[in-house]
């Protein structure tokens, strides 16, 4: 599965989000068995200096 991270960067606020897609399969025993997980992260942090677009990598 493939997941999306993005970062975003407003004065002096980081935002770093994500949308979980996660699915795994696999045979216990005499059953299989398949999890799935799917949601969206995000955090907002306020940081002491202000980000500079033009110097980030």
């Amino acid at each position: 599965m493939h997941n999306t991270c993005q970062v975003e960067a407003h004065g002096k606020r980081l935002t770093i989000s994500e949308d979980l897609k996660r699915s795994e399969d696999y045979g216990k025993g005499a059953f299989a068995v398949r999890e799935r997980s799917y949601g969206k992260f995000s955090r907002t942090l306020q940081i002491h200096w202000e980000i500079k677009a033009s110097t980030t990598r």
